[in-house]
Formats: C-alpha cells, structure tokens, sequence
C-alpha cells in the first residue's frame, strides 16, 4: 500500500462507519423506537466529528487541529450560555435533558462538540468556492463558511424542536423557529472563523480540482438531510428548502471539486485527440481511385515494343500446339 493509500484509509474508514450510523438512525425514526433516537444520534454525531477531526489532521496537522477545535468549542459554548441562559444572540430557547450532561448550567455537553463536526466542513466548502477570488480572500471565506453553517441549521432546528431536544417557547416563523436563531448562527460560526484565520493562515487550504472528505462531508450531509426531510423528518417543503439553501454551497463545490475537473479532462482529451489526427493524416488519409483521373505517361515506342513482344509471345503458343 502507498504512503498516500495509508494516510487516506483512517478517514476513508471513519466516513464508510458515518454512512452506515445514517443509515441505521434513519431506520431508528422509521421504526418509531422513541427510546433508541437519541442513542442512535448520538453515535452518528461521535463518528461524524471524528471524521472531521481527522479530515483537519489531514490538512492542517496536530498543533493546529487542536486548536481550532478547542476554539469552536470555547467560543460556541459561550454563545450557546449566553443564548440558553439569558436569551441573547439566538434569541430566547431552553435546553430540555434530552441532549444529557450539561456545562454552565445549560449547555448540553454534546453541543459545542457538534459544532465542529460542521464548521470544518464549511470552512474547507469556502476555502473551494474562494480559491479564485485575489482581494480580500479571507473574508469572504469568512462570510462564505458562516453562511454555509448557518444553512445546514435550515434542517437541523426544525428536526431537533420536533425531537424535544430544545424549546422555543414563543415559537418564530420558520416551522416554530424564529429568524433571530439564524442570525446567531450566522454570527457564532463567523466569530469561530475568524479565530480560524489567524490558527490556518492559508487563504485557501483547498487544493482545486479534487475532491476530498471535508466536501464530501457537507455534500453527503446536503443530500442526506434534504432527502430525509422531504421524506420522515419534517416534510417536504422542509427537504426543498434545505436542498435549496445547503445546495448553494453544494453544488458549485461539488462541481469545483469534480465536475469542472471531468470536463476539463474531457476537453483536454479531445484537443489531444485531435492534435493526434492531424498528425497521422497524410498516413491515413484514403480516396476511391477513378480511373478517368489516372494520367499514365508511356512512350510511344515503348508501348509498340511491348506489343510486338506479346505478339511473339503467343505466335509460340500457337506453333507449340
């Protein structure tokens, strides 16, 4: 196996065993086993930030892994205390004990964690989406990885409110939620990322054209979500939206990452192709032969001593017989 083959086996393993903790969640809510939700949430969520943790590593190495995790989590737990507690940022939501041991009174454990599990996927979706912008980079990989966070909670919140994982007690307009909740998103990932910029100080860590598990990471999470919210989550309309929102970051990475790639290559092939034919035409090039075009040059005294030549020729045939 190559140095490569080894490097990438940790994390092709970690997102093979995400996938499968999908699956077996998604039959978990079909099978209406109440009991079983949260633990089966809960092993997708652990899989799913190892997978992320790993895809760092990967990219930007121990020493800095570590500390742009210990970041998202410090700063997401406090704007998580700040909202659950006094109503600020988010708006007013209380945690209830579904989510299990807390931190500061309110937090649950398992959410600033969660945080991550998404936040380098949407900073690795930015730094695709920037890599041909030359002012002012950073910022808007900035703008970009908050906006794309800020989408996936499209799906999460209405799915965790149904659940019973938190409360918004005087609901919001979207499906129960309010709008101020996206604007804390928005504002919570963005201060994450702005620490990031000064931890990976890469304008764009993403090396184009290829495409790697922190964007499969997002993608899978587009259309897995859009799909089983259409389907069991929260209806429909819920799934169209979230195809909608995530899919504006989605799909143009996606296409960065391997459909530019396939048709440049495409392209590329048949310009070689075609350098190829004109090579090899004058060798290969066949017309039919029409005789009225053929123009044959003979002497006439050639022609006369090949007749009398012919004529000998059978009058000794005919005087052998």
């Amino acid at each position: 196996m190559s140095a490569a083959a080894k490097k990438l086996r940790p994390g092709v393993l970690l997102f093979g065993a995400y996938l499968a903790a999908m699956m077996i969640y998604c039959l978990v809510r079909l099978s209406a086993r109440s009991e079983l939700i949260m633990p089966a949430t809960a092993a997708t969520i652990a899989l799913w930030l190892a997978c992320a943790i790993v895809a760092a590593l990967e990219r930007v190495q121990m020493r800095r892994t570590l500390l742009m995790l210990a970041s998202g989590f410090g700063v997401a737990l406090c704007f998580e205390y700040l909202g659950s507690s006094h109503g600020l940022i988010f708006g007013d939501y209380d945690y209830t004990d579904l989510l299990g041991p807390r931190m500061l009174g309110d937090v649950p454990v398992l959410i600033p964690a969660a945080w991550f599990m998404m936040l380098y996927p949407c900073w690795e979706i930015a730094a695709v989406l920037t890599q041909q912008i030359t002012a002012h980079r950073r910022t808007a990989r900035i703008v970009i990885a908050a906006a794309a966070m800020t989408a996936w909670d499209l799906s999460l919140d209405p799915r965790m409110v149904a659940d019973g994982a938190w409360i918004w007690p005087h609901g919001g307009a979207y499906f129960g939620v309010p709008l101020s909740n996206f604007v804390g998103w928005f504002v919570t990932a963005a201060t994450i990322f702005i620490v990031w910029t000064q931890i990976d100080r890469r304008a764009s860590a993403h090396s184009g054209g290829r495409l790697n598990l922190p964007i499969a990471l997002y993608v899978t999470t587009w259309l897995g979500e859009a799909g089983a919210n259409a389907m069991f989550w929260s209806g429909a309309q819920v799934g169209l939206i979230v195809f909608t929102g995530m899919g504006l970051f989605a799909a143009p990475a996606l296409w960065l990452c391997g459909g530019y790639d396939l048709l440049r290559r495409t392209v590329s092939g048949r310009a070689d192709a075609g350098a190829l034919l004109e090579r090899i035409g004058p060798f290969a090039r066949f017309s039919p032969l029409k005789p009225r075009s053929i123009a044959i040059d003979v002497p006439q005294n050639q022609i006369r001593a090949a007749a009398a030549t012919t004529v000998e020729h059978n009058s000794q045939m005919h005087a052998g017989e």
